[in-house]
């Protein structure tokens, strides 16, 4: 498969290259973008997603996977929300806090002893600098000039991928619903 970067300011995006077809929609593949302000970048590579697309949007993220929440209703709810995540900070009232790392290229939690605010500090290892996440777009990059399948089958093992708060809400619920009707 072809690919491009595409340069603007405070970003920088891999795309699927077509060319000269004006016409063919933006398919972003990873994109590395800058927390304003800071020297800090986040990079989205779609091929840690469970089933990879790439739209105009695809090198943005989900607000839920940078940050995630939920706050149990009984403490086996909570311990059966804790089974479900690798990776998890507990508030004192009980609220679980956690990255999903979907799509998102594990980094650091600071740069150059910088740490961006993240909600209710949470510890989010998302970060990179300029020069490290560019290799990591030219790596990418080379796997997808390389790759002879399709997009979706460039999917990769996320090793750091956890449930978002909407599938963790969902399991619970399943299991409320199955143990209220006794299966």
């Amino acid at each position: 498969m072809k690919t491009k970067f595409s340069i603007e300011k405070g970003r920088i995006s891999l795309l699927v290259d077509h060319g000269k077809n004006a016409d063919a929609e933006k398919q972003v593949l990873a994109a590395m973008t800058l927390y304003e302000g800071t020297r800090c970048w986040t990079i989205i590579d779609i091929r840690l997603d469970k089933a990879p697309v790439a739209d105009p949007w695809s090198g943005s993220g989900s607000g839920e996977d940078f940050f995630s929440e939920l706050k149990p209703k009984s403490p086996a709810e909570a311990e059966d929300a804790k089974a479900m995540l690798n990776e998890y900070e507990e508030r004192p009232d009980g609220t679980l806090m956690w990255c999903t790392y979907n799509s998102i290229v594990r980094g650091e939690l600071a740069i150059n002893g910088y740490t961006p605010v993240s909600p209710y500090g949470l510890k989010r290892y998302i970060h990179h600098n300029k020069s490290g996440g560019m290799d990591k777009l030219r790596e990418i990059k080379a796997f997808w000039n390389n790759h002879q399948g399709t997009i979706v089958e460039g999917a990769i093992s996320n090793p750091h991928g956890q449930p978002s708060v909407t599938e963790v809400w969902m399991a619970l619920a399943c299991k409320a619903l199955l143990a209220k009707h006794g299966l």
